[in-house]
């Protein structure tokens, strides 16, 4: 490494870098949040096994195998 590390940012520009930063991670989790694959897999995948299990005892009995 080569290099020399970088002096530490004045208040001021620092303050700005941490806005900049807040801003990129709000942007990310909107992204992240609106993204419909995320959402509907979210929503859709419990209320699916719900449905599922709630239809299969409702319905049918559970079926039971007896091994000898």
């Amino acid at each position: 490494m080569s290099t020399l590390p970088s002096p530490p940012p004045s208040p001021l520009s620092y303050k700005k870098i941490i806005k900049e930063q807040e801003k990129e991670a709000l942007k990310f989790n909107k992204v992240r949040y609106s993204c419909p694959a995320a959402i509907h897999e979210e929503e859709v995948i419990p209320r699916k096994s719900k449905s599922n299990h709630s239809v299969k005892f409702t319905t049918d009995p559970p079926k039971v195998f007896h091994y000898i």
